[in-house]
């Protein structure tokens, strides 16, 4: 019996930063745009509800927390998202009222800890699953916390056993040879994003310390479908902001059998 074909939508927005509560509202402008576009699947970044905290020192060096890097990390956690609570509640319900399955980069508050995490939402089952960034990168630990392999599941859906995940990279070529190796060794689809950073995002007294820069665009964002042979399918207009999809019956993939 030949496979169904399935639809994935893969955004590159800029998340709110600091309220994943105000961000709910563009994600389910996103995720009705990819439903109505015939999509199953739909993939957002990394800490697209809560925020990427780029720039921000949040006070520290060596030793030293100034009082005013603490308060921006109490903003940022305020600005965090309890799992369960209302925000996964109001994702579970985006996710049955569309029909999509969605998988969604957060900032998670556990205690006075945050942990960049991705959630899975089912539009059946709700949440079925978390996975915790296992490694934060660089001073991304100064206020992010480690994840555990043990909590890292294979998620299945009602499609295929299909490892999903959602991801950051520095650089947009790393991005691509890195998922090209990892594609060419499970044989997989994989679908990468990185968000989109725009200066009106942060708060405001924190963009006013970025008026140097010429342009409100912070970092471009991008992202990219492979097949399993490790080709490039599809590439994102960065000039956009907003979403590549890609709908492939598997046998026309190239590199599949």
């Amino acid at each position: 019996m030949a496979s169904a074909q399935r639809r994935i939508a893969v955004v590159q927005a800029p998340a709110v930063a600091f309220d994943a509560v105000a961000g709910l509202a563009a994600l389910r402008d996103y995720a009705r745009q990819a439903a109505d576009d015939g999509c199953d699947i739909v993939v957002f970044p990394e800490a697209y509800l809560g925020g990427y905290p780029r720039g921000i020192a949040f006070g520290t060096a060596v030793g030293i927390r100034t009082p005013e890097g603490r308060d921006w990390y109490w903003r940022y956690h305020a600005g965090a998202v309890d799992i369960p609570g209302p925000v996964t509640a109001d994702l579970a319900a985006i996710s049955a009222e569309l029909k999509v399955f969605m998988v969604v980069g957060v900032i998670e508050r556990a205690g006075g800890t945050l942990y960049c995490t991705v959630v899975f939402i089912d539009s059946h089952d709700g949440i079925i699953s978390t996975r915790r960034k296992l490694m934060p990168t660089g001073t991304e630990r100064l206020v992010w916390g480690q994840g555990d392999l043990a909590q890292s599941p294979v998620v299945g859906v009602k499609y295929s056993r299909t490892p999903l995940n959602a991801s950051s990279l520095l650089e947009k070529q790393t991005s691509i040879s890195s998922t090209a190796l990892l594609v060419s060794e499970r044989f997989c689809m994989a679908g990468t994003a990185k968000n989109t950073s725009l200066r009106r995002s942060s708060p405001l007294d924190h963009a006013r310390r970025l008026e140097f820069r010429a342009s409100d665009l912070r970092c471009s964002g991008g992202l990219h479908f492979l097949s399993p042979g490790a080709s490039v399918i599809c590439s994102p207009d960065i000039s956009a902001g907003l979403s590549c999809d890609c709908a492939k019956h598997p046998s026309s993939l190239p590199g599949v059998n």
